[in-house]
């Protein structure tokens, strides 16, 4: 028969018995009015199972735990709920673990609940605490239904420390089936660090992909935004500050928050501060204001926040703060994105002080619907892999963006950052364009660089962008428009660039910014200037790779030899041969500067130009290992001239600066 009951449920006689009590409830429900009390001390859990249809109310609230007031250790205080049935608490608070009333004891509490194995939990409560104390904490942990969970409270905390010294984490397990926490204020790691792990935590069992289980976040009512904040340490001055864990990685979860607040800490001294992490990878979290790592006060510890992103659509609506920084100590917060879409309606922006703010993209998408990433006077550092980077306003202030590791990444939407584009590594991908005769008018002025091996820049938009340099390795390029192999004059095919849209580049190098980097002025700087006095002339110095201002770069003159039926890398002709070697630098290509190898046979004009002469093969073997070593992309040339009837032939380098 089903019971109605005006008094409480207290299982242990008196505080710490060691006997372990039970309660069948398999054929009838059960309604107690009072309050629910387990104060036993023993790892063997008091039981309660409840039938099919049928349900245990505790309308006067629940408590595990009592205060030991003495002793040495940890005391255990554990109710397990199981069945087909369901349990409700209702009243004003759940105490999961009770505080110790001496402060900072060599005694706690911890409590446990586990209703893992009942079909049905729900609470509906003021206060929900998990692992909470204000003098001498204890652990706490609750293992939520396998089935059907709705927890509804005003707050709910998982670990709080409240000053003093804690014991334990304060553990919120959620169920393999549905997951319903309806709280305005969701706390998670307070106050002070805890042995063993977290100060706070909120959890499933499992972060393998797809693992069963889901879980919905909303404030009481259910239809708006709960308030999250993950170790916040406070004005607790203390060695070790809270630490705290929201881990929703997968399983499916729909979070609607109005704050989340991640490693916040106001403390005037010591060392410490908090540490708190938020992950997520399926389903949907939406939040206004996200902030992160705020340090202020006096005391000397970092406020360390980390956001990881691994799947799923995560939106943050009004404001994006990755730290801050005020009186001493740093504050360093982390976001990696390595799934899924984050979009931001507002710009990610990085506080004063001494704050370390990084964005790792690995992979999903990052999609600033317009917005920018940091600013000129607070820079946030942008490690860009591979993924998608969309509709950015602008990076850092007039900053720029680098492509760093293998893999591709795609920047898509409006781009119009204003910064140089750096692709050191990989491929970077660009797909669309303000309009076909300039894809972004804000980089007009910057720099574009391009690894010279495993690096590609893919133009996948149509018509070209005007930028001011193009460098392919340390070799800057001549002005001009620059596109993939195979594309049709006036367009320059270089293997670096990719896809059917172009680079207009406006400012090439050449000889006059060439000997200008040397601080060579007047007529030292003239193409047939000798300033060093090593007999090599300037223009010569510019394609041998040398230095015109310190002098004796002999040994990087042309050499010259007589070679019989020679062996190249393509075919030449049995014969008698000048053979006639010299290093020919990129930069004096990109910049027109010509060099060719020019013969005589008396010494006495006219000399004959090799290029195009009869017989004569030139073979270049790119970016050459010299010995001595070369500049950097420095070309093997060597020009096979035929003798011929001569029985003497010169050779010389002829230079010509545009």
């Amino acid at each position: 028969m089903d019971q109605t009951l005006a008094g409480g449920l207290t299982f242990g006689s008196a505080n710490g018995s060691a006997s372990s009590g039970t309660l069948d409830l398999s054929t009838a429900s059960a309604t107690i009015a009072g309050a629910a009390l387990v104060r036993t001390n023993s790892t063997i859990p008091n039981a309660i199972s409840i039938g099919a249809a049928r349900t245990l109310t505790l309308s006067g609230g629940l408590t595990l735990g009592y205060d030991a007031a003495g002793g040495t250790g940890q005391t255990d205080s554990m109710l397990t709920v199981s069945g087909s049935g369901s349990m409700v608490v209702n009243g004003a608070t759940i105490n999961v673990g009770v505080n110790q009333a001496a402060t900072n004891a060599g005694y706690w509490n911890k409590g446990t609940l586990d209703v893992s194995g009942l079909a049905g939990f729900s609470t509906d409560v003021t206060t929900f605490n998990i692992g909470v104390g204000n003098t001498t904490q204890g652990p706490g942990t609750v293992l939520l239904s396998d089935t059907a969970n709705t927890l509804i409270a005003t707050t709910l905390t998982a670990g709080n420390t409240s000053g003093n010294n804690g014991r334990g984490t304060g553990l919120l397990v959620l169920g393999t089936g549905t997951n319903v926490i309806q709280a305005d204020t969701i706390n998670i790691g307070r106050s002070k660090s805890v042995p063993g792990g977290p100060t706070g935590a909120i959890r499933f069992a499992s972060q393998n992909p797809g693992s069963p289980g889901t879980v919905t976040i909303a404030d009481k009512a259910g239809t708006g935004r709960a308030n999250i904040d993950v170790a916040i340490q406070g004005g607790t001055s203390t060695a070790g500050g809270a630490t705290g864990a929201l881990d929703l990685r997968g399983h499916a979860a729909t979070v609607s928050a109005g704050t989340v607040n991640i490693a916040s800490v106001s403390a005037a001294s010591s060392s410490g501060g908090p540490s708190g992490t938020l992950s997520f990878d399926a389903g949907t979290f939406d939040v206004n204001t996200l902030t992160m790592a705020t340090k202020s006060g006096g005391s000397t510890g970092t406020a360390s926040a980390t956001v990881n992103i691994g799947g799923g659509s995560f939106t943050v609506n009004t404001a994006f703060n990755m730290g801050s920084q005020t009186g001493s100590g740093a504050a360093n917060a982390t976001l990696n994105l390595t799934g899924g879409t984050l979009t931001s309606s507002a710009s990610i922006a990085k506080g004063a002080g001494t704050v370390t703010s990084t964005i790792n993209l690995s992979g999903g998408t990052l999609d600033l619907t317009g917005n920018a990433i940091g600013s000129g006077t607070a820079a946030i550092t942008l490690n860009a892999e591979s993924g998608v980077l969309s509709n950015v306003a602008s990076i850092n202030g007039s900053g720029g963006l680098t492509k760093t590791t293998a893999g591709t990444l795609l920047l898509g939407g409006t781009i119009s950052y204003a910064g140089d584009t750096t692709v050191s590594e990989g491929t970077l991908t660009l797909s669309s364009a303000a309009s076909p005769t300039n894809a972004n008018p804000a980089n007009d002025a910057s720099t574009v660089t391009i690894a010279a091996t495993g690096a590609t820049l893919n133009l996948t938009y149509t018509g070209t962008d005007l930028v001011d340099k193009l460098f392919v390795g340390a070799s800057q390029l001549a002005a001009g428009t620059y596109g993939k192999v195979g594309s049709t004059a006036p367009v320059i095919g270089i293997p670096q660039i990719t896809g059917d849209g172009t680079l207009t580049v406006a400012s090439g190098t050449n000889y006059a910014s060439w000997i200008a980097s040397f601080a060579l002025t007047g007529n030292d700087a003239l193409a047939d200037s000798d300033p060093d006095f090593d007999g090599i002339d300037n223009a010569v110095e510019m394609v041998l790779g040398g230095n015109p201002a310190t002098g004796m770069d002999t040994a990087l003159l042309p050499t010259i030899e007589l070679v019989t039926n020679p062996t190249g890398t393509g075919p030449i002709p049995a014969g008698d041969y000048l053979l006639f070697t010299y290093r020919r630098t990129d930069l004096s290509v990109a910049a027109g500067v010509t060099a060719d190898c020019e013969t005589d046979t008396d010494l006495v004009a006219p000399w004959t130009a090799a290029t195009g002469a009869p017989g004569v093969v030139i073979e270049v073997d790119n970016n050459f290992t010299f010995t001595p070593p070369a500049a950097a992309d420095t070309d093997r040339v060597r020009v096979y001239v035929p003798r011929g009837a001569n029985p003497k032939l010169f050779g010389r380098i002829n230079v010509v600066v545009p």
